[in-house]
């Protein structure tokens, strides 16, 4: 039912000029303000007091649906490193704490072990013997050519100097794997230490070692980001993910303070976590943020489902139980409630999904609930 509320109820106490002017699809601060004086109910010198109306009409704007998901400050893994021996060892030195930052081949630690001396031994013994074998071939294979000696030796001295020649070139490969200097060690310099070096320039998140311990080349020794790219990982659920697409805009909050980073949605995941039920969804900051650790728990707003829709100021839309209604003035200037229904919200703007444009309504943008609670009076039938 229509409750029709009068222009004015108190035009004997204020008669005062109005000026109407049509805002289709303008912004809120172009449209005409329609001074409707208070007091209707009131004696008052504070509710009899002339307060401001806008009128205008619904908006064209885009509007999204807010999708709030909980996410993560990461970096990509080619910006976190995690440092391990290739051989165990005992930790002889180490240097650096969590938050240092260390340059790329920077000395991080130095292991100890017997297994390491073995192996340059074993490396030297083998080098020497192919130098032996190597004469031996020749010698042989001049020999077989003035049939002094069978081919079958040759063949074997052959074969010999060839899987000697293999050892070699494998053992000289392992301690080049391993960071042991071989030519130094051909010169004679037999190593007892193999020095860990940074692979990367950042900052040291853990260090997992202590000096005189035991590690074992699956033992973490330290491991160090490179904060300078960090990206958001978003955990969005299975049922969400129909809703999320490329290029949309993400606002992630900073903890702890009113402050809003912008994002957006760079790649999106089709595997789902079966544990959780969510899916990683990777979005890149629009302005890389300082002072967020990699790691760092946010939450954020996927702005989802934008559309070009009419809008209204959620400050004209009334609620009174559960009914949805704003105040509209027709061209005759009669004043009433209609019911609406709303959809996307954002930014302080709401959707009239049900909105038929009608060039002859205007809607009362702000204060609707002075204008509600000052002049209202019942209507035919009410």
């Amino acid at each position: 039912m229509i409750r029709i509320i009068h222009r004015f109820v108190l035009s004997g106490l204020l008669m005062a000029p109005v000026l109407f002017t049509a805002c289709g699809g303008g912004d809120p601060a172009d449209m005409a303000t329609a001074s409707v004086p208070s007091g209707a109910h009131s004696d008052s010198a504070e509710e009899s007091s002339a307060v401001d109306v806008v009128w205008g009409r619904p908006m064209r704007m885009k509007l999204s649906a807010p999708l709030r998901v909980t996410a993560s400050v990461e970096v990509p893994p080619q910006s976190l490193a995690s440092v391990h021996s290739p051989v165990a060892g005992y930790v002889q030195t180490l240097r650096y704490l969590p938050g240092d930052y260390v340059r790329k081949g920077a000395l991080l630690c130095t292991l100890t072990h017997p297994e390491l001396v073995r192996l340059q031994r074993e490396y030297l013994e083998t080098r020497a013997r192919l130098q032996f074998l190597e004469g031996e071939r020749a010698r042989k294979e001049q020999l077989a050519a003035v049939d002094a000696a069978s081919q079958r030796a040759f063949e074997q001295a052959a074969a010999e100097y060839e899987a000697t020649q293999a050892r070699v070139q494998g053992l000289r490969t392992e301690l080049q794997l391993i960071g042991l200097p071989v030519g130094k060690i051909e010169e004679g310099a037999l190593q007892t230490a193999l020095a860990i070096h940074a692979p990367v320039s950042g900052y040291v998140a853990e260090v997992a070692i202590n000096r005189g311990k035991l590690v074992q080349p699956e033992d973490l020794l330290y491991e160090i980001v490179d904060d300078r790219h960090v990206h958001l990982e978003l955990q969005v659920f299975a049922k969400d993910l129909p809703r999320i697409r490329k290029g949309q805009r993400v606002w992630a909050f900073r903890p702890g303070t009113a402050d809003t980073l912008a994002a957006e949605v760079h790649l999106i995941s089709h595997k789902v976590d079966p544990g959780r039920g969510t899916a990683l969804v990777h979005a890149h900051f629009e302005k890389e943020p300082v002072g967020i650790a990699p790691g760092t728990v946010v939450q954020a707003l996927v702005l989802a489902d934008e559309a070009e829709v009419w809008a209204l100021p959620e400050e004209a839309v009334l609620q009174q139980g559960r009914k949805t209604f704003v105040l509209v003035r027709a061209a005759d200037g009669h004043i009433y409630e209609k019911e609406i229904r709303l959809g996307r919200r954002q930014d302080g703007y709401v959707e009239w999904s049900d909105y038929v444009p009608d060039e002859g309504l205007e809607v009362a943008l702000k204060g609707a609930w002075y204008l509600k609670g000052s002049t209202m009076d019942a209507g035919p039938g009410d």
